[in-house]
């Protein structure tokens, strides 16, 4: 199952009806940016600094603009859960902002704020 499969699965309102092409492709971009955030180390403290956000809202927008979401989607499942800090496949069109989050570490921030990625604190 993809992992589009699985964010419809979970909702009863989207999953009672077929997914419009548009629709379908925000939420495989969406799960395919958070599947590579993960995969290259980046905790979303690391993309939301020192620019409050942008540069993370733009990264998120350049993915789901990306045509190589085959090739991304291969990529990672060759990678199988394996994480190596910063690195991005070549045709990634967020390789850089992948580089610098993981360059930059972990910004300082209250204990138990909410992580807009992870969904934890």
């Amino acid at each position: 199952m993809d992992g589009v499969s699985r964010l419809v699965g979970r909702c009863p309102v989207i999953a009672a009806r077929p997914l419009r092409p548009r629709v379908r492709r925000v939420l495989k971009h969406n799960a395919l940016f958070d599947a590579m955030c993960a995969s290259v180390g980046l905790r979303p403290e690391h993309g939301l600094v020192p620019d409050g956000g942008r540069a993370f809202a733009e990264a998120r927008t350049a993915c789901l603009l990306c045509p190589a979401a085959g090739a991304c989607e291969a990529w990672l499942a060759r990678r199988d859960g394996a994480t190596e800090p910063g690195a991005a496949p070549p045709f990634c069109p967020n390789r850089a902002f992948f580089a610098r989050a993981a360059a930059r570490g972990p910004a300082d921030r209250p204990e138990g704020e909410y992580s807009p990625v992870s969904g934890r604190g």
